[in-house]
């Protein structure tokens, strides 16, 4: 707002919110989300005078590059690596991927493993897996919420992170983002 009014000189968003930060004595960090600071930048580029692009882009998947650590799994059947009970890579999570548009779910995604999983039962994914990918195939356009959920073994849901973004914004091909950028994992070990 301070930067669309151009009150007390302000021409850069960064600065007003490290203004705003700083009356308040906390960091910028502290004050917004990762997705906050995304949907920040796509408002200067508004100021810029660059809008948003409007075609429907197609979601195809969605990875992590290893299982946030929520729970420890046990050793495989078949697997070949030797685990110790208290190996790293026995720690991940039970994951879903959820995807909505204007606080509707449109879609609910189980990860595609390259290991058996029994039935209809999400998959217990392991450090030691790497990759978890999602296979989405969805056409999405505007604005966009994607949360990744980790299923605990007595069935209750947790939020393990998520991120909103623009698709007018979102770079050609592929959109990577940090676990500082995701909401609710940037401050989370």
């Amino acid at each position: 707002f301070l930067c669309w009014m151009g009150e007390a000189g302000f021409s850069d968003i960064y600065e007003a919110l490290e203004y705003i930060a700083k009356c308040k004595q906390i960091s910028a960090e502290q004050l917004t989300i990762p997705s906050q600071r995304r949907y920040a930048s796509y408002f200067k580029n508004m100021l810029d005078g660059v809008r948003p692009s409007q075609p429907p882009l197609m979601l195809k998947r969605i990875i992590m590059s290893e299982a946030p650590r929520f729970a420890r799994g046990l050793p495989r059947e078949n697997d070949e690596r030797k685990l110790a009970k208290d190996d790293e890579r026995l720690l991940g999570c039970v994951p879903y991927i959820q995807i909505f548009k204007a606080g509707e779910l449109l879609h609910t995604a189980a990860p595609s493993l390259h290991f058996q999983q029994a039935g209809k039962e999400l998959p217990f994914c392991q450090v030691g897996d790497g990759n978890i990918s999602f296979h989405i195939n969805l056409v999405v356009q505007g604005d966009i919420l994607v949360r990744a959920r980790h299923l605990t073994a007595t069935k209750k849901r947790v939020s393990m992170f998520r991120a909103a973004f623009h698709t007018g914004y979102a770079p050609p091909n592929v959109m990577r983002l940090t676990k500082a950028q995701l909401d609710g994992a940037c401050d989370d070990s």
